[in-house]
């Protein structure tokens, strides 16, 4: 947006991402199955769709404040058509709610819409609002999956102790994760956050043991990692983008297959491939999915494959490495009820590593804040996104103004954030922060503080003045580096 602004240049923005659509886009156009079939100013698009299309893509969206104990998310239903399949009238009417007879035959054309300057190819363009309103009620959403409450008397899935990663850069070493102590309790979702390089991913894959550590203890079910492979059984990992982490030259059947032999118990041939269809059948694969390669299988359904054999082997940790990110998001929305389905069937912990706080508010029971290598703040999901927060944590919710409506006004952090090759000295958020206190800031590392809801964050200012002016309206906006925007 900066550039765009400083260079007068005019830009295509292609996105999934709903809410940095509605953050950086004057206009937006939708595309179904290869054709335009809204466009217009985005304030009208996003609100005021005139197409069910787009009305039910806003639909799959998390809302702010809607967790999984309360609603279901609801993908727009059915599949798109394939490509090259010639349509006689509109190709959404197979999946439309309030299609009629005249849908299936007659192509709806591109036209403005009577009562606004965004244009729809929908034939009942003008209507939707009434016929939505008038249509059959659908059956009632299904509740979804209540958070779990800390199980205390069990043993915590995975409890991290002080760990210290580092990596050799420059003939010296860089610490990438520093002192981190963090628990995933049995059977919660535990979600992280941060910007792009705040270590999040190498938190991940030094818990899977894929990075040994440098410092600290990492105990997994009780025992303290030993081996690659025996941390294979117990935990496993599904990352951002199926298309690397699948094998492209093989079939499904045998990605599949291969997992359970190598994670599973031995078994026969045939009771290999009873366990295959079993794991097809979880993540709502059909058979015929089986003989097909990655290449033939659409991002949802790639993804459904990678969390399948991710389960191949019974495990009570999954981590989840923007499992969503790439997906649309009623693709995204299909793919977050299978997970939450999955946890609750086989009582799973999960760590889920996003950059949506839309998402991460919606599945989460806790919420971890990582910057710079370190853990600010951790708690309860509903007690880390409302006042008092960690001064980052505020301004990450506020980047996700468009979908959190109590956000306020926008955050802007001044400058970039600090190498890990050599972090501010105090508060390493000192000297982006919003909230510093000069001096105190920059030369003393706080300490965490801890609120009666059951969280902590690591900063000077305590709890209740933290809140008051949190709270207090309007947000003062800091001036922003041109590159310093929270992702």
């Amino acid at each position: 947006a900066y550039l765009r602004a400083d260079l007068g240049t005019a830009t295509l923005f292609i996105s999934h991402n709903l809410g940095i659509v509605a953050r950086l886009c004057d206009r937006v156009g939708v595309l179904y199955a290869g054709r335009l079939v809204e466009e217009g100013p985005t304030s009208t698009i996003l609100s005021e769709s005139r197409h069910p299309y787009t009305i039910g893509l806003m639909n799959s969206v998390p809302k702010w404040g809607s967790t999984k104990e309360t609603n279901r998310l609801q993908p727009v239903p059915g599949d798109l058509p394939l490509l090259g399949e010639s349509q006689p009238g509109c190709g959404f009417a197979p999946r439309c709610s309030i299609s009629q007879s005249e849908c299936e035959s007659t192509p709806p054309p591109l036209e403005t819409c009577a009562t606004s300057e965004s244009r729809s190819a929908c034939l009942y363009r003008d209507s939707l609002p009434e016929r939505f309103a008038a249509a059959p009620a659908l059956e009632a959403t299904p509740v979804a999956i209540g958070r779990r409450e800390s199980r205390e008397e069990t043993a915590p899935a995975v409890v991290v102790s002080n760990v210290v990663k580092k990596f050799k850069a420059g003939g010296g070493d860089i610490t990438v994760l520093n002192d981190i102590s963090l628990t995933i309790n049995a059977g919660e979702i535990l979600g992280l956050v941060g910007e792009s390089g705040s270590g999040k991913t190498t938190f991940a894959r030094t818990i899977a043991g894929l990075y040994p550590t440098d410092g600290g203890s990492i105990l997994s079910g009780g025992e303290a990692h030993r081996s690659q492979s025996g941390q294979a059984h117990f935990l496993q990992m599904v990352f951002q983008n199926p298309d690397t982490a699948l094998n492209p030259s093989k079939s499904i059947a045998r990605i599949l297959g291969r997992a359970v032999k190598r994670l599973g118990p031995p078994m026969s041939a045939s009771e290999r491939e009873k366990r295959v269809l079993e794991l097809a059948n979880s993540v709502k694969l059909q058979g015929y999915h089986l003989q097909m390669r990655p290449s033939a299988l659409s991002g949802g359904l790639k993804q459904r494959v990678a969390i399948g054999r991710a389960f191949a082997g019974n495990p009570s940790v999954v981590l989840l490495d923007e499992p969503a990110s790439a997906l649309d998001v009623s693709v995204q929305a299909t793919i977050l009820n299978l997970l939450v389905d999955l946890q609750h069937e086989h009582d799973l912990a999960y760590l889920l590593i996003s950059h949506d706080l839309a998402v991460v508010n919606y599945l989460s029971d806790r919420i971890a804040v990582m910057y710079l290598g370190e853990i600010v703040e951790v708690g309860p999901s509903r007690a880390v996104i409302a006042p008092p927060h960690h001064p980052y944590t505020e301004a990450l919710l506020s980047a996700n103004s468009a979908a959190n409506s109590t956000a306020g006004e926008r955050i802007r952090l001044v400058g970039q954030m600090p190498s890990v090759a050599n972090p501010p000295t105090g508060c390493r958020f000192h000297t982006r922060c919003p909230r510093s206190l000069g001096d105190r800031c920059r030369d003393e590392v706080p300490k965490y503080q801890t609120t009666p809801d059951g969280h902590s964050y690591k900063c000077h200012i305590e709890p209740d003045e933290l809140r008051r002016v949190q709270l207090a309206a309007p947000r003062t906006t800091q001036s922003a580096d041109e590159g310093a925007a929270v992702s």
